[in-house]
């Protein structure tokens, strides 16, 4: 809490859903918010992400001042420069050998680790991998005019303990819930400048293969895909049906 006001630490990467939470913070509940960003050089969609973060500061500063200046300047960290932790990767690789599970959780689990931060917001929405992973192991949480989830103490895997510096803010919601929300609360126009394909094509859209860009399509919001290439690819999953 500063100057009266909560401030919350987000990892906002100018996706579906940390935007989803940073402006639900911002406009709805008037939360400060410091943004975290780790830079992964070899990451196809590392331009998009951050050009869409830009775009969309700007259009909170214009839809209403006050709400703009409650978004810190981004804190960027490149994935090289954070420190290893073999505790960490050993729990990472245990929950690898379940199922499987972005790498970028175990980077940013060393990350928090690192920083001495103990509340980073990770936005996983309902139905998710990680949802499946903690759904067990999680208690709600109401703050103020805010609420999130938190890991137990106690944890039914030991490998869970990778989680324990994180904040889940969004977990019960899908994606179309926060478009509704967003629709409600007058910003889903921002929601429409957010990125969230990792291997972009040449002409800068979202490629429709790559495992965000299937979610996209699952939860409902098939339009943030070219529409020549959703009948396509829905053409596609037709056929393999018949065969699988």
């Amino acid at each position: 809490k500063k100057g009266g006001i909560f401030m919350n630490n987000l990892l906002w990467t100018g996706g579906w859903d940390s935007t989803f939470r940073l402006l639900d913070l911002v406009i709805n509940k008037k939360i400060e918010v410091q943004p975290h960003y780790i830079i992964d050089k070899d990451r196809p969609s590392l331009k998009h992400e951050i050009d869409a973060m830009k775009k969309i500061r700007e259009m909170v500063k214009e839809k209403d001042e006050g709400s703009g200046s409650l978004i810190r300047e981004t804190i960027f960290v490149n994935v090289e420069d954070i420190p290893r932790n073999e505790s960490i990767t050993s729990y990472y690789k245990k929950l690898l050998s379940r199922s499987h599970i972005g790498s970028q959780y175990e980077w940013l689990a060393r990350y928090v680790d690192s920083m001495g931060i103990n509340n980073l917001e990770l936005c996983n929405h309902k139905d998710g991998t990680i949802y499946n992973f903690i759904r067990d192991d999680v208690y709600f949480v109401e703050e103020e005019n805010d609420s999130y989830y938190k890991m137990k103490e106690e944890l039914l895997r030991p490998e869970l303990r990778m989680f324990k510096k994180f904040r889940f803010p969004i977990l019960d919601l899908t994606k179309t819930d926060m478009g509704e929300i967003a629709k409600k609360s007058g910003f889903f126009d921002i929601m429409q400048e957010t990125w969230f394909c990792h291997r972009p094509t040449r002409r800068g859209t979202p490629c429709g293969w790559c495992n965000p860009c299937k979610v996209t399509r699952k939860q409902g919001l098939s339009n943030r895909v070219p529409a020549k290439l959703v009948g396509f690819l829905n053409n596609v999953d037709r056929k393999l049906k018949r065969y699988f």
